[in-house]
Formats: C-alpha cells, sequence, structure tokens
C-alpha cells in the first residue's frame, strides 16, 4: 500500500492505529529515502517532499485526537506501533536466529537516522546527538560485551554507514565537536570485524584503530575566537587523540603513510559567493600544529576545506 497516496479524508475516516501503522511506514520510508540520498542512490527526489507533507497531515490528525482524548489515543497509538513493529519482525520461529539482541546495535540504528536526518537539514550536530542518546556512550562496549560471533551482517552494514558517515565530519570542527563525533565512533568501532580483539579493550584503543583502519591522517580542527569582530579563526592539527578524549598526551593514533593536505580558508561577505582567503600546506605528520588568521570585518560565513571536504566553521563555545 502506497501510504502517500492517503488524502485528508482517507486520514480522517482513519482509526487511531492505522494512522499510527501509516506514521511509521512512511517514517521507514523516509529513513530509507534520506539513506538513499546521501549515498547518491535516489532516482525520485520528489518522494522525499510527498512522504514528508504525508507524515505532517497524519502528524496533525493525530494531535488533534489527542487533544480530545489523549489517554484513549495514546492506548491506541501503542497498539498501531506495536503492529508495525511485529510485521518487520514477521519471520517464522524455525528461522530465527537465537542471537541475542544488544542496546548497541539500536544506538548504531539512532546514529546512523540522526546523522542522515541533520544532513539532509544542514544542522549536523555530534553533540546534540550525543545528548539524545538513552545509553552512556563511554560504558557501552563493556555493557554490550559484543564479541564477533554475534554480530549479523545487517549491523555490521549499517555500523559502516554510520562510520563512512561520521569519519569526513572530524575535519574543520571545534574540538567539543570532534570529541563528540569521536564517542558516536566509539560505538561504530565495536561492529568493525577488522578491527582486532586486541585494539578492543578501551575506548581510545578502539577509536585509534579505527581511525588507522580509514586512513584518517590527523585530527584538524578550527573555530573562530573573539568577543567581537575582527573575529580570528584558530586551526589547529594532532594525532593526540587523548586531547579529544581527556587524556593528552597518553593516546596517539597512527595517521599511516605520510601525506601533504592542502587546508583552505573560504570567506563570504553577506548576500556574496564565498572567495579564497588563505591556505595551508599541511605535512599530515606534524602533530602541534596551528595557525591563527584574521577574519576581515564584512564577512558573514567562514569555510575551511580539508582536501576538498568543506565545513561551515562555527563560534567556540
Amino acid at each position: 500500500m502506497d501510504f502517500v497516496a492517503l488524502d485528508n479524508a482517507a486520514i480522517r475516516a482513519s482509526t487511531v492505529p492505522d494512522l499510527a501503522f501509516s506514521l511509521r511506514k512512511l517514517k521507514n520510508e523516509q529513513f530509507n529515502l534520506r539513506f538513499q540520498k546521501a549515498t547518491g542512490q535516489l532516482e525520485n527526489y520528489s518522494r522525499i517532499k510527498k512522504v514528508r507533507r504525508s507524515i505532517a497531515r497524519i502528524e496533525t490528525e493525530i494531535t488533534d485526537r489527542r487533544a480530545v482524548a489523549p489517554r484513549a489515543v495514546a492506548h491506541e497509538l501503542r497498539a498501531g506501533f506495536n503492529t508495525a513493529a511485529n510485521e518487520k519482525n514477521n519471520l517464522s520461529v524455525n528461522h530465527r536466529r537465537a542471537e541475542p539482541v544488544y542496546d548497541a546495535a539500536k544506538v548504531v540504528d539512532q546514529i546512523l537516522e540522526k546523522t542522515l536526518s541533520m544532513m539532509d537539514e544542514g544542522t549536523f550536530d555530534p553533540a546534540r546527538i550525543v545528548a539524545r542518546l538513552s545509553i552512556e556512550l563511554d560504558a557501552l562496549g563493556e555493557e554490550a560485551k559484543l564479541s564477533q560471533q554475534y554480530l549479523t551482517p545487517a549491523i555490521i552494514r549499517t555500523a559502516r554507514r554510520a562510520t563512512s558517515l561520521l569519519i569526513p565530519t572530524l575535519y574543520a570542527r571545534p574540538q567539543s565537536e570532534i570529541a563528540a563525533v569521536l564517542k558516536l565512533l566509539s560505538v561504530t568501532s565495536w561492529f568493525e570485524t577488522e578491527i582486532v580483539a586486541d585494539e578492543r579493550r578501551d575506548m581510545a584503543e578502539r577509536v585509534s584503530a579505527l581511525l588507522k583502519l580509514y586512513k584518517v591522517p590527523c585530527l584538524i580542527s578550527a573555530a573562530l575566537f573573539g568577543a567581537r569582530r575582527p573575529y580570528w579563526l584558530e586551526l589547529a592539527s594532532t594525532t593526540d587523540l587523548g586531547a579529544f578524549l581527556g587524556a593528552p598526551g597518553e593516546v596517539q593514533f597512527d595517521g599511516g603513510p605520510e601525506r601533504t593536505l592542502d587546508l583552505v580558508v573560504f570567506v563570504a561577505a553577506r548576500g556574496e559567493a564565498a572567495k579564497k582567503l588563505q591556505s595551508f600546506r599541511l605535512n599530515s605528520r606534524e602533530t602541534d600544529w596551528r595557525e591563527e588568521v584574521q577574519i576581515p570585518d564584512d564577512v558573514a560565513k567562514v569555510y575551511v576545506s580539508v582536501d576538498g571536504e568543506t565545513t561551515l566553521v562555527k563560534r567556540a563555545a
């Protein structure tokens, strides 16, 4: 059934469980469409808008009914959501694998969904994702007690999608945001089968192994400072993972073969196109590289490009 095809009359005539069922189906489709868009596989871009509008119409109807009978509607919503969940997991008992269900797998799904959603809206904020997750990330691996024999192919694929989206966001962000991304990667690293057992002992070692696996040369932070104009852009590069995880100097990661990175600072005045302000050639093996760039008074936005990966720079917290 195409739930997007439901018109206003059909929505008003539907029961609350039916509305909840339709809403869950549409949100699942919205998630898949966003992933297809992020990976360049989406063919029908208009479908995203249609699904979003259908979700909004159903949520409006549910809100109106909840205002009249809040308790009854809440009970019926649970019934509808459970029906949708049961249909998704409606596998024969004889074919269902007897594997433990880990909270960690749910967290990876949340990370992927929120990352896709924020990137789609241009509002990616790793600190918000960390704050909204229901489990303390630092202790997640110990609680889950994951081992490779329990990892399903679906969980591994989902974790790798999340990792591949998070890795590029390690460049040109404030240190607090890079630390938040590293926390998210500490979760997805549990599901990376190429990380050997000896590298899973603590969060720093897992993240270090993951960065090496994805050939991350170094961590590059960027933030704007200054109470008033002119602002200063502070750029810094390091392989000191501990500096972001609360243990400066204790954890270094191997950034792979030595290479040269191109850093370019772009600025844009209000209503004008971005133009290059300054560029740097950075050796990836430099462990404590820092530069400050003064930003002209008329600049409204500052961007930093690291080997072609461009990020809008934020003010330091």
